[in-house]
């Protein structure tokens, strides 16, 4: 453990040598999807090797690696669930639409959703953290803050100072009211 503190090439070599195959079939078994699983495994390493120094044995190392694994792919199962349930949704506001109208909708949402998503990115770097656990891999307050190595009660006040910055920002450039409209016309 020593030489990968001191950042040994042949230290990173042996833990990715190790681990990688095993992971991967691990994420692969859990979202059927060879691409997404070797991007889940690599993210993993990724975040291992970024907080490397807090590791003291090759147990608590395999046992990181294992968990995180496990979580980014729940979260990945949880976004693809939303996009299936987001597109039903859309499906059924189709069929109350002209096919012309359904596809202006549709137009209109996506432009929507990445001015928003440009606005996200405006957020100071923490907040834009929490923001996205929160609203876009839909984690709990005490998910996040064991993802972040922070308190919940720093989550929750993190994530108010958040939406309330995003709700000032979408307000001063009209889109809130916009994305309100939005969400009520596909709604009726």
């Amino acid at each position: 453990m020593s030489a990968l503190k001191n950042n040994d090439r042949r230290a990173y070599d042996y833990i990715f040598n190790e681990f990688y195959q095993a992971l991967y079939y691990f994420t692969q078994k859990f979202l059927d999807d060879t691409q997404e699983a070797e991007d889940l495994v690599s993210q993993t390493f990724q975040t291992f090797f970024a907080i490397k120094d807090n590791f003291d044995t090759l147990v608590n190392v395999k046992a990181f690696l294992y968990i995180t694994a496990r979580n980014r792919s729940i979260d990945a199962l949880r976004r693809k669930q939303r996009l299936a349930t987001y597109q039903k949704e859309l499906a059924l506001a189709a069929g109350q639409l002209s096919e012309e109208q359904a596809a202006d909708v549709l137009q209109i949402q996506s432009e929507l959703l990445r001015m928003i998503n440009k606005e996200v990115e405006k957020l100071p770097e923490k907040y834009r953290n929490v923001f996205e656990l929160s609203f876009f891999e839909e984690l709990t307050n005490e998910e996040i803050a064991h993802r972040l190595n922070i308190t919940v009660t720093n989550v929750t006040s993190i994530k108010s100072r958040a939406v309330k910055k995003l709700r000032l920002q979408l307000l001063e450039k009209g889109l809130l009211s916009l994305f309100l409209f939005l969400i009520n016309s596909t709604n009726n």
